[in-house]
């Protein structure tokens, strides 16, 4: 991730589709993969972006401040049966807050 301004071409918005997860924690970087399978799948327009944002956090925040529209793939547990998609939307976001979300940071020091 270099920071530069996505493409926008004449009257489109900037899409992104942002896989999100840690590959080494629990829930195998689910967002990652799929955002993998995603790229290695599909062409797409100049106006999207595919993002494998990883355990970036806030690094993340420029792109998405660029973005007009986004995509974000990851793995949350709302405990429903294994492999089922949720799909959320709009208002529907915020809510998952509360849900117990399994991609992980792992802390580089602990204080004492």
């Amino acid at each position: 991730m270099n920071g530069t301004r996505l493409p926008v071409p004449e009257n489109k918005q900037r899409i992104l589709v942002l896989g999100i997860g840690n590959i080494l924690w629990a829930d195998e970087g689910f967002g990652v993969r799929a955002v993998e399978e995603f790229h290695r799948r599909y062409v797409v327009a100049d106006n999207v972006t595919i993002l494998d944002g990883g355990t970036q956090g806030l690094y993340l925040v420029s792109y998405l401040e660029q973005a007009d529209c986004l995509i974000v793939f990851d793995a949350i547990d709302f405990a429903l049966p294994p492999g089922e998609l949720k799909l959320m939307r709009d208002a529907e976001v915020p809510k998952f807050a509360g849900a117990k979300k399994i991609s992980y940071i792992r802390p580089a020091f602990r204080r004492s």
